[in-house]
């Protein structure tokens, strides 16, 4: 080989071994199977597409089935969210073992086509499916006692009544858990949320709607027709001492706590201390009133029926025999005549009625006679249309326009009810059951 070949052959290995070293490798990753994400799915398996009354159920409960992956889906959360007045009152409801949720739908009071939205959550509430169902709410007959859209008071202090109404028409049902009002004559209800586990005992409004609440906070008001609201006297939620709050003809905003009663002519700004009686009561007095001549009334918890000519200075019992309880009083209404009627719930039980401010008073003879039925009256009002409304804690609600004639308002409607209001159209509103369903009966 010559030297030329030997060379060319050298260059040609150098090449080949240039070729063949080793060059710099990529990083090999694993390969990652892709996640595949739960498969989640509601069906119905009834109650889509029912068609009934505004404020009814309907007839068919809705039933529904949770799958994941194509299995049933147990203890899972399933959200129900309404359209109207039932907008804010969503329900959840954990399914069974086999997947499957019950729900019975009230429709609100909106007529035509209404919604229920059905949300499947999981214990985060994270959304995982959805669906919406449909269902038809025709209008009411207008005739006979009808349902009231959204109409579950949840319970009550029995002590108190059940509705009041502002001179702006609208009406707020007093609840435990959570007030509502209702701005169509008592048609449908709306809660008030900012009143929701505040233990709402009793309203009082002043002439321009403002509103003053017995809560178990302490005594609470509201300028906007009880949206918003704000604290005037705190109490101790764990030992609640405040026992009734009033507002009178003149003006006066008061309450009564232990040994004490508090007297305000500035809406609460500034309060005067009064005691007006001396016998030992533990929790106070209620039902503050005012004469037409600016004198104030007010009851003890022992029954006695007590006066004051000078703004609650001073006062006077004006039971004949206070110490024996000959004549306990329980309740207090003054008309626009200046007549003071009493209820009495003592042996001689009753209405009563003082044309003397008080000096003297006569037991009113009903007709029909009641005798026994309206001993211990809870509260008397008078209602939008002339009636006056007496309460009595067994035989429910009576009804007169003057105090000769009278009425049980259940019995002449057919159903035991705990309180009644008149609406600004006449529209009767009606609380019963356990838990206050509302009612209406039009135009009465």
């Amino acid at each position: 080989m010559t030297f030329l070949q030997r060379r060319a052959f050298l260059f040609i290995a150098l090449i080949v071994l240039a070729g063949c070293s080793k060059q710099p490798q990529s990083p090999v990753h694993p390969v990652v199977p892709p996640v595949t994400k739960p498969v989640y799915k509601i069906t119905v398996l009834q109650g889509d597409n029912q068609t009934d009354t505004v404020g009814h159920p309907l007839t068919n409960q809705i039933q529904l089935k949770v799958y994941k992956d194509g299995k049933p889906f147990a203890n899972s959360t399933v959200l129900f969210k309404g359209s109207g007045c039932i907008s804010k009152d969503s329900v959840n409801m954990v399914t069974a073992p086999d997947g499957s949720s019950d729900y019975q739908w009230y429709l609100s009071a909106d007529v035509g086509v209404q919604n229920l939205t059905v949300i499947l959550c999981d214990s985060a509430r994270n959304h995982l499916d959805s669906l919406t169902l449909h269902a038809t709410a025709l209008k009411n007959s207008g005739i006979g006692n009808l349902a009231c859209a959204c109409g579950f008071g949840g319970g009550r202090d029995p002590s108190y009544p059940t509705f009041y109404k502002l001179h702006s028409g609208r009406i707020i049902a007093n609840s435990v858990t959570t007030p509502k009002y209702s701005d169509d004559n008592g048609q449908s209800w709306y809660p008030i949320d900012h009143l929701t586990n505040f233990f709402l005992r009793k309203i009082v409004i002043t002439p321009n709607d403002k509103i003053f609440a017995l809560t178990s906070a302490g005594v609470i008001s509201s300028t906007d027709q009880g949206i918003n609201w704000s604290l005037v006297v705190r109490d101790d939620p764990n030992h609640i001492q405040i026992y009734d709050i009033a507002y009178t003809r003149g003006g006066i905003l008061s309450y009564s706590s232990n040994f004490e009663m508090y007297l305000s002519s500035d809406d609460g700004k500034t309060w005067k201390k009064t005691q007006p009686t001396h016998s030992g009561s533990t929790l106070g007095w209620v039902n503050l009133t005012q004469q037409l001549n600016g004198d104030l009334y007010v009851l003890s918890e022992e029954g006695e029926l007590c006066k004051s000519t000078d703004g609650g200075t001073s006062w006077t019992i004006l039971n004949s025999n206070p110490d024996s309880l000959s004549e306990f009083y329980s309740s207090i209404f003054i008309d626009d005549n200046g007549y003071i009627y009493l209820g009495r719930s003592d042996t001689s039980g009753g209405i009563y009625v003082s044309k003397d401010n008080g000096q003297t008073t006569t037991k009113i003879n009903f007709t029909p006679d009641l005798i026994g039925t309206l001993y211990n009256p809870g509260w008397i009002t008078k209602q939008h249309d002339g009636y006056y409304f007496i309460h009595t804690n067994l035989y429910g609600m009576f009804r007169t326009k003057d105090f000769v004639h009278i009425e049980n308002i259940g019995t002449r409607y057919g159903t035991p009810s705990y309180d009644f209001i008149v609406a600004d159209n006449n529209n009767l509103i009606l609380a019963t059951g356990k838990f206050d369903e509302y009612s209406y009966i039009p135009n009465q």
